[in-house]
């Protein structure tokens, strides 16, 4: 992998100091924003100019000058950027005809507030950030439990591409299964499946993800995918949230879809099984 375990080691002592600044309310700390970084500086070797995505394993970037990922956001910047009165707006993308008019674009979706603070869409824009960059590492685990144990049963879903190291599943599946929610071991000792979203990727081919859930709680592991899932697996995405849209009120037509016999294959559950980064 990307690290030894002889770095994990030290790793793991570094999230124990981590996890104490978060305990001590200490919510942007850089030792908890080091244990991804240092790891990607030195995926390819110290000395590379590249290094692996932290939104996708499958990708390569230079750590020289900007980012690339996500592809093409330069022109998403410049669809939903060029507005009248903007002092310096994004350069049209190269290539192909540019017939597009922001302003019209912004009030078809209803974002013009955005344009009359001075606020332009950017992949990645320092205003919200900065705004609450004391609570990075706040989290929403209070949050999460309240809504899980409302009387109403609204349906959780967690999904995750399987190539995303930044939002990673591990993580995320060791966050769920320690909620302090009433249901979280049955959770966390739930049946697997292997999931298809189109019944012609069923016989002699990978599953489009993997299913676990219980209760109101549901958590994806989505194949051949990074932190895009949309971008990554559109067809596979529109699935899964058709399922959860959908199919949520209705309990027996949403395990039908994931439990016929035809359309998935069981997993084994282990569930005394530790999981460790």
């Amino acid at each position: 992998g990307f690290i030894s375990l002889a770095q994990k080691q030290a790793y793991d002592d570094k999230e124990k100091i981590c996890q104490n600044h978060l305990q001590q309310k200490n919510y942007k700390s850089n030792i908890c924003f080091d244990l991804l970084d240092d790891i990607v500086a030195q995926s390819y070797g110290g000395k590379s100019q590249h290094v692996v995505s932290k939104y996708d394993t499958r990708l390569v970037e230079s750590n020289r000058g900007a980012r690339e990922f996500p592809k093409n956001h330069k022109v998403v910047e410049a669809y939903l950027g060029r507005v009248s009165g903007r002092s310096n707006p994004p350069p049209i993308p190269s290539g192909g005809a540019w017939n597009v008019n922001s302003d019209e674009v912004l009030l078809s979706i209803h974002a013009l507030e955005a344009t009359d603070a001075k606020q332009y869409y950017l992949e990645c824009t320092n205003p919200p950030y900065n705004a609450l960059a004391g609570q990075d590492g706040l989290g929403v685990v209070p949050e999460l439990v309240n809504v899980l144990s409302h009387p109403t049963k609204p349906t959780m879903l967690f999904f995750n591409g399987m190539n995303d190291m930044v939002c990673n599943h591990i993580g995320n599946e060791k966050f769920l299964i320690n909620l302090p929610w009433e249901n979280a071991a049955k959770f966390s000792q739930a049946e697997r499946f292997s999931w298809y979203h189109d019944s012609s990727h069923r016989d002699g081919t990978a599953p489009s993800g993997y299913w676990q859930t219980f209760d109101n709680l549901h958590l994806l592991k989505i194949e051949e995918s990074g932190h895009m899932v949309p971008m990554d697996q559109p067809a596979v995405a529109l699935i899964m949230m058709n399922i959860i849209l959908h199919d949520s009120d209705n309990g027996d037509k949403f395990w039908q879809n994931l439990q016929s016999s035809d359309s998935i294959k069981q997993c084994a559950n282990c569930s005394t099984c530790k999981i460790n980064l």
